[in-house]
């Protein structure tokens, strides 16, 4: 087995293994967990907190799944706030 071919397997391999969610988030859930986290966010730093009320809008995502070996993988689902409000 060649190289290349060894690496694309593992790669494969690597990202089947990756926990899968049984159904997809809502939009109501996705929109809470993102305003939860940026709450805990400016709560724990206030520089943070000063530059998200500066900003025209901040990109939440609150959970990311991580995982690879060789190669990486990554999911996640956020939103996009703007004065509070989620815009997508």
């Amino acid at each position: 087995m060649g190289l290349g071919l060894a690496t694309s397997v593992l790669a494969l391999c690597a990202t089947a293994s990756l926990p899968s969610s049984g159904r997809a988030a809502s939009a109501a859930e996705i929109n809470q967990s993102a305003k939860a986290a940026l709450r805990s966010l400016y709560a724990n730093n206030p520089a943070a907190e000063l530059v998200g009320k500066r900003a025209k809008a901040v990109l939440v995502f609150p959970s990311i799944i991580k995982g690879g070996f060789i190669v990486g993988a990554q999911h996640g689902d956020g939103a996009l706030l703007s004065g509070g409000s989620r815009l997508l």
